[in-house]
């Protein structure tokens, strides 16, 4: 209960006081962000050299990559045959001034439908501190490597 309070108050307070409006954004890496993003200031667009934020809620999802199959020239077939062998992370939760912070998950899914949650908890400043799976408070040293930003 005390995350979805959590998640609730977070949500409002990022998304109704920094004039943060609903956008999907393609990042050169083929990372591609669906959520509520704010304008920068100047000082924070010549630090990010971005013209907006993340910021409210969203889902980040990274390319897929195929693992197992060679590289090559994919027709719309190959991607059917290949689909099973596909295999990408999400985070979808919120943000706070472009950094995962508040309630959210991040799950690999594969192309067969399968997912793996990786974590789900509280973020803080892009970082997961306390998991809804763990049996202790105190559990808020994680492997940064699984993460994949």
């Amino acid at each position: 209960m005390f995350f979805v309070f959590y998640h609730q108050q977070h949500l409002d307070d990022a998304t109704s006081t920094t004039m943060a409006k609903e956008e999907i954004y393609s990042y050169s890496d083929g990372t591609v962000y669906m959520g509520y993003m704010r304008p920068t200031t100047a000082e924070e667009r010549t630090l990010t050299k971005l013209s907006h934020l993340r910021h409210g809620t969203g889902t980040l999802r990274t390319p897929a990559f195929v693992y197992g199959a060679p590289l090559k020239e994919y027709t719309s077939e190959d991607a059917v045959e290949n689909a099973h062998l596909a295999k990408w992370h999400e985070y979808i939760g919120t943000w706070e001034n472009d950094k995962m912070h508040g309630y959210g998950i991040h799950i690999q899914k594969s192309g067969d439908a399968s997912e793996i949650i990786i974590f789900e908890g509280i973020w803080e400043n892009g970082k997961p501190k306390n998991s809804v799976h763990a049996k202790d408070d105190d559990s808020d040293q994680y492997d940064d490597t699984v993460f994949g930003w």
